[in-house]
């Protein structure tokens, strides 16, 4: 996925973001011990694939949140992963709807390499390593219920390291 996508990504959210929306947001919005599960798709660079996963958050102040999620890279040139992170947020609020958060934390990675060097047909290397993330969201609260965002940052692995990027739909509780 090209930098210049990217960016076409964050400015579409961003635009979403200043559309007015039906209803309301409940006060209750963005405080301490609000819950989201989100559901999200994505694209991840290492290896040029598809990747889903799903976050669950939550928030701790206004200004700080954690966010525990499991993605799962889809194979791609003979090579898929899956994720384990453990991130933090930092939400600033752009508007009443709107919010920027940078993304850092740790993951747990475990990935199936495959390849035919033998006659038995193919054969399968798994490696687990520990990786580094970094990265920035936009978060859009579509209702008091349904928020929308994008992510986008880089993962450091040893010798796995990329550019990952999605979009997310979850519910607040």
């Amino acid at each position: 996925m090209r930098l210049s996508s990217i960016f076409k990504v964050l400015i579409f959210g961003a635009a979403l973001a200043a559309a007015p929306a039906a209803s309301a947001i409940s006060p209750a919005a963005g405080e301490r011990g609000e819950k989201t599960i989100s559901l999200g798709a994505g694209y991840a660079d290492y290896n040029s694939s598809a990747m889903a996963g799903v976050e669950f958050t939550y928030r701790f102040s206004r200004s700080f949140r954690l966010a525990p999620g499991v993605k799962y890279v889809f194979r791609h040139n003979g090579a898929d992963a899956l994720t384990i992170n453990l991130n933090a947020h930092v939400p600033v609020a752009l508007s009443q709807r709107v919010e920027a958060y940078p993304v850092a934390g740790i993951a747990f990675t475990n990935w199936n390499f495959q390849s035919s060097h033998d006659d038995t047909g193919d054969v399968t290397t798994r490696k687990s390593r520990f990786a580094l993330n970094l990265g920035a969201g936009l978060g859009w609260r579509a209702s008091s219920r349904l928020c929308l965002g994008v992510t986008a940052g880089y993962i450091f692995v040893r010798r796995i390291h990329g550019a990952e990027a999605m979009v997310r739909i979850g519910y607040a509780f």
